[in-house]
């Protein structure tokens, strides 16, 4: 039976970015800004760098750490977004669109992984990582997405910093970001790559 290495430097920093997710949020809800700025900066770094390892050194991937990687980044996402709109940074239509998207790429994840596994599938089995038998591919337009999605929540932060007084053009930047989260969700579900299953 293939067993995955789920204890891997990628799939720690994942994990990490997960768990920075709430304190980010508290930061928020205090009006700390600046905090919440940089320790987002540095929880997106650990997304940066969790790919490179894995693609610089093989024995580092896992085809857990591919569905790993987008999970992290869902929570931590989600956590920001709802902290944003509660206090007024995002609409509530945009967090809406994001976190909608994002809830149907996770049942879809858990839907692939169901199929995946060979019967009898119990829960054990279901929620062990180093049955890894379901790799995770993101499109490119999924890529620039996430990518806009964290310059987002992170510029919401910024500009009241610097005193803008004008919000044109971040409100054009949500439409941006609104528009490529909703494509990108439909490609996802139309792509033949994006999901690769191994039945074990």
């Amino acid at each position: 039976m293939y067993k995955d290495n789920i204890y891997t430097i990628p799939n720690l920093l994942c994990v990490s970015r997960a768990a920075a997710s709430p304190f980010v949020a508290h930061l928020i809800l205090a009006g700390r800004n600046t905090e919440a700025f940089g320790l987002l900066f540095v929880a997106g770094l650990t997304d940066l760098f969790d790919g490179m390892i894995a693609r610089r050194w093989p024995s580092q991937a896992s085809r857990f750490g591919t569905a790993l990687d987008p999970v992290c980044d869902k929570i931590l996402m989600t956590t920001v977004v709802v902290a944003e709109t509660s206090v007024g940074m995002l609409p509530w239509q945009l967090a809406a669109v994001m976190i909608g998207r994002d809830v149907g790429l996770v049942l879809g994840g858990f839907w692939y992984r169901y199929l995946s596994l060979a019967p009898p599938v119990t829960l054990h089995k279901f929620f062990d990582g180093s049955h890894g038998a379901t790799e995770f591919h993101p499109t490119m337009l999924g890529k620039v997405n996430t990518c806009l999605q964290l310059l987002l929540i992170g510029s919401s932060l910024v500009y009241p910093l610097l005193g803008l007084e004008t919000l044109v053009p971040m409100v054009a930047f949500q439409y941006l970001v609104g528009s490529t989260t909703v494509l990108s969700g439909l490609q996802y579900v139309t792509s033949n790559t994006a999901v690769q299953l191994h039945k074990r």
